[in-house]
């Protein structure tokens, strides 16, 4: 009966999603493929087949959100996307991701409590604030921080999500495309339409951590609370000072 409940709540919930998102939030430039979200999100895709992802995946299950003041430009050279929080640079007819990792193909900037931060594909992020590990076995102090994956909100000003096919997840699977199945009666996984496509998000918040993790929610689905019953039982070790 938990599996039944569990299940019809999951497809009402997919049933509010819509994956595509609307065309007016869309830039296209070559093999290049920018969606603004949010005036702090951005989705950023390149297939060097030309080939796009539409349908939702493991991780976002809806695009389709109320597009975001905007502007577009572009030279010789770059294409220029500006929203009221970020501003992006994309040098035209390059993959976004350099070997090893520059500013060189693709830069955005966003002013992070007074100070310009500026990201590129690869830049690592020493300032994550980080987001789950997969289990808290032999967990002692900070030992565990080593495991834990990068989350949503940083002191850096931006977070990513690696939505990617190639991109391993914590849980050492991948972000498989769901697609209708008629069988299944219901949305089922499938590979991504280009398995060799860069597919991230970038999340320019700054430290409105509260509106990261909202805005998240907005294109990942809300987050139940888990009952208590299901933990089972907890305990702790208390020292106190005498």
């Amino acid at each position: 009966m938990v599996a039944l409940l569990m299940l019809a709540t999951a497809k009402t919930s997919a049933s509010d999603n819509n994956p595509v998102a609307n065309p007016e939030a869309v830039v296209i430039c070559g093999k290049a493929r920018f969606t603004v979200l949010t005036p702090e999100m951005i989705r950023i895709e390149y297939s060097a087949k030309g080939i796009f992802e539409d349908q939702a995946t493991f991780t976002v299950t809806n695009r389709r959100l109320k597009v975001p003041r905007f502007r577009k430009r572009e030279d010789n050279t770059y294409l220029y996307i500006v929203t009221d929080k970020v501003r992006l640079k994309y040098r035209k007819s390059t993959n976004p991701v350099t070997t090893p990792a520059s500013p060189e193909n693709l830069t955005i900037t966003i002013d992070n409590n007074g100070c310009e931060s500026v990201w590129y594909p690869g830049k690592s992020d020493s300032l994550n604030l980080k987001g789950t590990c997969r289990t808290l076995d032999g967990s002692n102090g900070d030992n565990k921080r080593a495991e834990m994956e990068n989350g949503l909100i940083s002191r850096s000003g931006w977070a990513v999500i690696d939505d990617s096919w190639a991109a391993i997840r914590s849980d050492g699977g991948r972000s498989y495309a769901l697609r209708p199945n008629a069988d299944m009666e219901f949305d089922w996984w499938a590979e991504r339409s280009d398995t060799d496509a860069l597919d991230i998000y970038y999340l320019g918040y700054g430290n409105d951590y509260k509106k990261a993790i909202s805005d998240y929610t907005k294109i990942a689905g809300k987050i139940p609370l888990p009952p208590d019953y299901v933990f089972g039982y907890w305990y702790s070790k208390v020292t106190t000072k005498k």
